[in-house]
């Protein structure tokens, strides 16, 4: 079934179809499509919104029969091969896409905390253990001031809105980056909800917010000089294990994979 996915599509939640006229006939797309269906949402787990973005609109469509009634296996093969301890997630591209939608920009920032709300759900489901977004630079500090106030409410919303229900999946909720840059009342709400989750063992969500790469290596050096200058450590007693004990991630392993929404074929800083 493997080699024809990429030219499988779907009309919508109640019709399928199949593109491939040279493997396929026309008359037996039903059945095909049926088959291709209990597969994917028994052997790999997924469920009809899933196979909806999976597939896209193409060529022959044909009613089936539901896949609502269709249970997938209580271990679905992705979540015993799981690999992954951590993943992290620049989340960019929220802008352009309500651009596209000709709304504004906050409008596209409420849609990325939908899928924040998804995506933890299903890393939790699949064992992951840290799951790491990319939610606030240094570097958006430039952006305007009126943006910038409006994702600093719209943060602190989402913490008091979302925290409980973490806590009740027992998710622990962490942030890396300097939380001092932030408001007041928002740096308060995210230290509530850090301490709230901090015993639960389950997913460690970590937003990494006011964040940069070089501010983080600039602190840990900072950090590093002090305690030499204090006596604690001799230079040539600094290792690589020093650098990563001082670093915001000194508690969590390295990414396994790192994933950018936006469409950028970089990383950031």
């Amino acid at each position: 079934l493997f080699w024809n996915v990429h030219d499988m599509y779907a009309v919508d939640q109640n019709r399928w179809c199949i593109a491939d006229d040279n493997l396929l006939d026309r008359t037996r797309s039903l059945q095909h499509i049926q088959t291709i269906a209990h597969f994917f949402v028994r052997e790999l787990g997924l469920d009809e919104k899933a196979l909806n973005v999976l597939f896209a609109l193409h060529s022959v469509c044909e009613p089936t029969a539901t896949v609502r009634r269709l249970q997938p296996r209580s271990q679905p093969w992705y979540l015993r091969r799981m690999k992954s301890r951590h993943v992290a997630i620049i989340m960019d591209g929220n802008g352009r896409w309500a651009k596209q939608r000709k709304l504004n920009r906050l409008s596209g920032h409420r849609e990325g905390i939908n899928s924040v709300r998804e995506i933890t759900r299903v890393a939790g489901e699949i064992g992951i253990k840290h799951l790491t977004l990319y939610t606030f630079s240094t570097e958006n500090w430039l952006r305007p001031r009126l943006e910038v106030s409006a994702l600093m409410r719209l943060l602190m919303g989402t913490i008091q809105g979302e925290i409980n229900n973490l806590h009740k999946n027992n998710v622990r909720f962490t942030t890396i980056g300097d939380l001092g840059d932030l408001p007041g009342d928002t740096r308060k709400g995210i230290e509530k909800g850090i301490e709230k989750t901090r015993n639960n063992t389950g997913l460690n969500l970590n937003l990494a917010l006011s964040y940069g790469s070089r501010q983080e290596i600039l602190r840990a050096i900072k950090r590093i000089a002090r305690d030499v200058r204090s006596g604690a450590i001799a230079p040539d007693e600094i290792s690589e294990q020093t650098i990563i004990n001082h670093l915001y991630t000194a508690n969590m392993p390295d990414p396994d994979l790192l994933i950018r929404t936006g469409g950028e074929f970089r990383i950031s800083n």
